[in-house]
This record gives C-alpha cells, structure tokens and sequence, in this order.
C-alpha cells in the first residue's frame, strides 16, 4: 500500500509545480480529480474529501457563494446550498492580497486559481488551507440571507474527544481524528453553544472553550480547565481568534451570554474560530485557596516560576509576589524560584549577580508582613544559560532561619565547578553548598543548571534539587502537518533527567534513608519519559497522588498541564503531611496574575 503511496506522490508532483517546495505531508487525503465543467465547479468539490484540494492549480470559473465574513487579504465565501457530505466543507477562503470591495452578504459567482496555503509559509508546518487565488469575481445578488452556522456540540456535530490523529494522514477520520473533523469545517461558519472558557486569554488574545459547558468532555478541574492525558490533547478544544472582531479578557471559569458564532480558520498550528460578533463574557466564580498551616515540627517546602522577575518589574508585580508568599503560600520555610533574573534583567551588559532581584522579594515579603528571608543562588556565566539574553535566569533559594532552618555555608561553590558527596560520622554532606550539578555537561548546554542544597531543620538534614529543564521550544505544533508531533526538546530534558537522577542516587547510596526532594520547572508532563527517568525506581512524584483532574501546573493553548514537579525520596515521602499545587497564576489573564505556572507547596512532619 505504502509503494502505491509514494507513486501516486511522484505522479502529482510531475504535475503541480509547486510540490517541490512543500513539506512532506503527501499523506494529506484529498479525493480524486474528476473531470468536471469548469463552469459547473462547486466549493465543496475543490474541498474535497481530505486536507488538500483534488483540484489543485486548476484554474475556476463561477464558483458560486455567499460572503460571509471579510478580512484585510480576502473573504469567506460558502455555498448557499450544503452538498450534504460531512466530508466536505462548504466554504472556502478567497484571496484577494488585499482587503476586498465587496460586503458581507453579497452573493458571488468567482473566478480564479485553485491552491493551498500554508499560513506563514511551509517551513512553519502549519497545515495548507485550500484558497481560491481571485481572478475576477461577478456580483449575482447585493443581499443574501447567511448560510445557519453548523454547531459544534451536542445539537449539531461532536468533535472526537480523544484523538488528534493517530494514522499519520493515512486515512480521513473525521469521526475519530480532530484533525480530521475540523478539517471538514474550514473555512465555515459555525456556532459553538454554551462555551465554557479552559484558559485565559493569552498574549495573542486568543481564548480556548469547550462546547455544551463542557459536557461529555475529558478531565474538568474544579476551575474549569481541561486537563491532558497520556495519549489524550483534548482534540475538543476550540480556540476563538481575535481577527475579525475583539475578543474580551477572560478567566478560566467564564462563560458567554449566548452562542459563539464564527469562521472556522487555521493557522500557528491550530485550528480557530473567528468570532464575527463579539462575545458578551459572563464572569466565572474565583478560586479560593486553603493552604494550612503547619505546627512547630513541620516543614513547608515550596517552589514557584517567577517568570524572568527582575528589578526594572513594576513595585505592583513585587507586592503581588509578596502577598502570594505571605497570605496563600503561609510563608514556607524553604522556597525554591525559578526565572530569577540578574540586577539589570534583559540589559546585555555583562551582569549576572542577582542580590537586588532577591532583596526586593524579601522586602515585598516583609511588606506583606511576612518573616525574612535569606537567599542562596550561584550566579551563572554570562548568557550561558539560555532564556532572555542578558537575564541570566537561574534557580535560588529563599529560607526562613527564624523557624530554625539551617543553611550551612561551604566554599566553592560556583558557575563550573561541580558539586561532590563526602561522608563521614555526620552522614552524608556536600562539598559545597549550594552546589551546581554537571554545571558542564553537554545535558545543560544553554540551559540552566541544577542547585543542590544542603538543609537542616529540627536536626534532619534535607537535600533540595531546584531545577528548570530546558524548555519545550522547537517540539512541532499539535495540529501540524507531522503527525504525530515531534518533541524535539525532549531528548535534552531526558539527560538533564538522567544527570540529576544518578546524583540523587548517589546520595542514597551512602545513605538509603536520606532526606532528597528534587523540585523545578521540569518542562515536561508527569507521564513523560523525562520525568520516568528521573524517578528510576527510588522517588515519587508528589504530582501522582493529587486527583487526575487536579493535576496541573500551567496552561498552553487550553490544554492544563504539568510542568513543574516535586519528586521525593521514601523517607521524606512517609513524612508528608500536606501537598497541592496552587493555582494562582494558570487560570487568570495577565491583568490578575504574577506568572504563567503555579507554585506548589508541600508540608513534612519532621519529628
């Protein structure tokens, strides 16, 4: 089959020029080229049955239409008769270059060139949408009623709740692939009833619903986002673009006063609804939080991704920092950050100490009338750990002596050189602490490196492992043209994952009851083969024993995620009296919150 495949390829590229500039996605179905009166050419029969156009590069005459939405480089025109096939979609994107003179509408007769355009060219991986390139057009009606909206839900059509794609193109499973079904969509008007907002709008002012309020969907949160799965993306997210009419800021939780009506496009690796009338938001009720509070021989250890904080931020992101740490966080008495950038942030002027980065979170601290602090980091070369250039970002440790935390201070510790193990009749120590581990391995090339730390409280010792893996950029988009998607980045996470793994291990093995909590931005979900690696058979990932639809950290595209973990040893786990993650940042838009992930917090009885 896959011989006959790869002929059929070599055959339509002898007779589309334009083949050879596309990227591998032959396996993109479209249905036959049929022999056909140019004259007589319907929208849904350059659509097609699959992701390319059957008629592609031909030339069309009077392909008839109804406008249904205009924008700065063509129009939407869809059929004023449905051909009835679900295969197919009835409406098609017309290219004009630039913003047409007609209205929405007007009924067309068009003519032009059949082709398929890859939003951003075709290096993105973006998906082709098929377009008619106008040649001329005749107006047949100035004023036409609107094609009814097709729904999306339970009153009209159900997108597959499970599966993006699972045959590589192979086969047009609009039933069971979302890749598939919104496929048969493009380009038409469609209406989405009771959506229920996952996300909050993003930078692009982009937001992520679910239809019905989310019945018959996958993992709802008690803050309504949708959680992923292993093997499971949600393929029923809809994802609603600001292009043709302003969309307004929401939170997790929102709803609209009425249906979603709009143009079903694609583009950045997603499919998205262009709303035509703007939604009335219905504001969702606010999260509460219940951290507990701890007694005299407990300790509360949290870590927090501060999202590229330095000192040139506005007061206001400090004190909001501040309040978090003090009111909802309860202080904790070991506090690991993440993005902590130097004393100028994103000025590239050789700088990489970051002492008033910290004190002024420990003054926003003592502000909100919280304890204080001390820190310990170990600035990194310059521009050698990757994020912004010229922030230096690395992870710190911020800690409370007054709970009687102790932080034992040893010289040596620096940018290069790597951290060691001793033992002795105090049991195990490091030889400096804090202490970088493998600060130069290729693992953490341009990335940052793990900060071990050495703690003591009620006279047990703690190590705390803060790290921030490298990150998922460059991993191909979700509904992109490969299929399945490509995470590129995961091959470095999983040898950050091994180092840190085998350097925990160690420890154990000079003292199997060793206190060992390894925490961070690990950039990567809970059932990855990253974070399975850095478990081996010796740590829990404190992530596990919260409910599944519990289990999240940050929000990308509406899909609730874990990125940041806490993973202990058996001796501190059996300690633990209190664990969650705090969901401060994920759910809001940028208006209400700090960072985009949330800070997780856990509590061990040490006696």
């Amino acid at each position: 089959m896959k011989k006959y495949l790869i002929l059929a390829l070599l055959a339509a590229c002898l007779t589309i020029s334009s083949c050879a500039t596309q990227p591998m996605v032959g396996t993109l179905t479209s249905t036959p080229t049929q022999t056909i009166d140019p004259d007589q050419i319907t929208i849904s029969m350059i659509q097609g049955e699959g992701h390319r156009s059957p008629m592609e590069g031909r030339k069309v005459n009077g392909v008839e239409g109804i406008v249904t939405a205009i924008r700065a480089d063509g129009y939407y025109l869809q059929a004023i008769q449905p051909d009835g096939n679900v295969l197919t979609s009835d409406a098609i994107f017309v290219y004009t270059r630039m913003r047409p003179r007609i209205e929405v509408g007007n009924i067309l007769a068009v003519h032009g060139i059949v082709d398929e355009l890859y939003p951003g060219g075709v290096a993105t991986g973006n998906l082709p949408i098929t377009k008619i390139d106008q040649e001329s057009y005749t107006l047949l009606e100035e004023f036409g009623a609107l094609p009814e909206p097709v729904q999306i839900g339970q009153k009209g059509r159900v997108p597959p709740g499970r599966i993006i794609d699972n045959d590589k193109f192979l086969h047009f499973d609009p039933d069971e692939d979302g890749i598939d079904f919104y496929e048969t969509l493009e380009s038409m008007l469609v209406e989405i009833d009771d959506p229920l907002v996952v996300g909050p709008t993003n930078a692009y002012n982009e937001i992520v619903v679910l239809a019905d309020g989310g019945l018959s969907s996958g993992l709802i949160s008690r803050e309504s986002t949708i959680v992923i799965q292993k093997n499971d993306f949600n393929p029923e997210r809809i994802m609603l673009d600001d292009l043709l009419v302003p969309l307004p800021q929401v939170n997790s939780g929102d709803r609209f006063s009425g249906p979603v009506i709009g143009i079903m496009d694609y583009n950045y690796g997603n499919f998205k609804v262009l709303p035509i009338r703007k939604p009335q938001k219905v504001t969702g009720s606010i999260s509460t939080f219940d951290v507990p509070e701890r007694d005299p021989d407990e300790i509360s250890i949290a870590v927090y991704n501060l999202e590229n904080l330095d000192p040139s931020d506005p007061p206001s992101r400090f004190q909001t920092l501040g309040k978090h740490i003090v009111d909802i966080l309860k202080s904790p008495d070991i506090l690991g950050l993440v993005e902590i950038q130097d004393n100028t942030g994103p000025l590239d002027d050789q700088v990489v100490d970051a002492s008033l980065t910290y004190k002024a979170i420990i003054n926003a601290i003592l502000e909100n009338g919280g304890p204080v602090y001390e820190f310990r980091d170990i600035p990194p070369l310059n521009n050698r750990d990757g994020g912004e250039t010229g922030g230096n970002i690395r992870v710190g440790f911020l800690f409370r002596t007054d709970r009687g935390v102790a932080f034992w201070d040893k010289p040596g510790g620096d940018a290069v050189n790597e951290v060691g193990l001793n033992r002795d009749d105090t049991g195990v120590s490091l030889t400096v602490n804090p202490g970088r581990i493998q600060p130069n391995a290729y693992a953490f090339f341009e990335s940052r490196k793990p900060l071990v730390g050495e703690f003591v409280f009620r006279g047990q010792k703690i190590f705390v492992i803060l790290n921030h893996f490298n990150s998922k950029g460059g991993d191909t988009a979700l509904y992109g043209s490969i299929q399945p998607p490509v995470q590129n980045s995961e091959f470095q996470r999983k040898r950050q994952a091994q180092a840190v793994h085998d350097f925990a291990t160690e420890i154990l093995q000079l003292d199997p009851d060793a206190r060992i909590i390894i925490m961070g931005d690990l950039n990567d979900f809970q059932f990855s083969e990253t974070l399975t690696t850095l478990m081996g058979r010796d740590f829990t990932n404190l992530i596990s024993i919260l409910p599944p639809e519990q289990q999240y950290t940050y929000i990308y595209e509406g899909n609730a995620q874990v990125l940041d973990h806490m993973v202990v040893s058996r001796t501190i786990f059996e300690s633990l009296s209190y664990f969650d993650v705090v969901h401060l940042n994920s759910i809001y838009h940028e208006d209400f919150n700090l960072s985009d992930h949330d800070p997780l917090i856990a509590i061990f009885e040490m006696k």
